[in-house]
C-alpha cells in the first residue's frame, strides 16, 4: 500500500509517492498540467498501487481558498470519475518555498514540494493514531 502525494499546479504538477510501511514520502515525478493529466496520474495509481491520493489545498492565509482551488476542484473530479481512490486535503503553506530552501532544484521543486505534502499528511495521521 502506497499514498500519492500532489502539489497541483497552472503548469507543472508535482508528485510524491510513500514508502509501503507509510513512513516516508519522496519525490516521483513532475508532470505538465495539460489534458493527459488526469489519465496519466491514474495510471502511476495504478503501476504504483497507490490506495490513497493526498492533494495540497491551497489557501490563503486568512483561510479562504486561493484562486487554484477551482482547478484542483475540477482535477479531482475528473479524477474521480476514473478511479474509486480516495482523495484528501493537505494543507499546503508554503510547500514549494519550503522545497526550494532544502533543496535549491528549481527542475524537481514540484515533487519535492509533493513530497513535503505527503510528509505532513503522513506525520499528522501517525500522530494521531498513537494518541489512539
Amino acid at each position: 500500500m502506497r499514498f500519492l502525494g500532489i502539489d497541483y499546479g497552472r503548469k507543472k504538477v508535482g508528485l510524491a509517492l510513500s514508502d509501503e510501511g507509510l513512513n516516508m514520502a519522496f519525490p516521483y515525478e513532475t508532470l505538465s498540467n495539460n489534458k493527459k493529466l488526469v489519465e496519466e496520474v491514474n495510471k502511476i495509481c495504478q503501476k504504483e498501487r497507490v490506495s490513497l491520493v493526498v492533494i495540497g489545498e491551497s489557501k490563503t492565509l486568512s483561510g479562504k481558498d486561493n484562486p487554484i482551488m477551482k482547478d484542483i476542484s475540477v482535477f479531482i473530479k475528473r479524477f474521480s470519475k476514473l478511479t474509486e481512490i480516495p482523495v484528501h486535503f493537505e494543507p499546503e503553506f508554503f510547500s514549494t518555498k519550503e522545497a526550494l530552501r532544502f533543496k535549491n532544484d528549481r527542475k524537481n521543486k514540484d515533487a519535492s514540494a509533493a513530497a513535503i505534502i505527503l510528509q505532513r499528511f503522513l506525520e499528522r495521521h501517525r500522530l494521531v493514531d498513537n494518541e489512539k
